[in-house]
This record gives C-alpha cells, structure tokens and sequence, in this order.
C-alpha cells in the first residue's frame, strides 16, 4: 500500500469559515466541522494529483 502525506494546515480554518457562513454557530459542532476538513483535504489531494 502505498501510502501519501497530504498538507492539512488550515483545512479546520477553511470549513469553520464555511460552516460559519451556511450556518452561523450552530453549524460549528465538532463533527461538522471534522467533516469538512477531512472533504477539504481530500479534494486538496484530488486536485494536487488529478
């Protein structure tokens, strides 16, 4: 298996802004917002190797 690192600075910054925004506080639970950044830095992957 091979395996990659993935730069993940700044990925729970990016979705709190964007849960923020779509939700206000309420949409800043824990879980939303580990959904998010775990979207936001495979997409960073999918667009760094595809």
């Amino acid at each position: 298996i091979r395996v990659e690192l993935q730069d993940e600075r700044l990925s729970t910054v990016e979705a709190r802004a964007g849960l923020f925004e779509r939700g206000g506080y309420r949409a800043l639970n824990k879980g939303s917002v580990d959904s998010q950044s775990a979207a936001i830095i495979l997409q960073d992957w999918f667009e760094n190797h595809y």
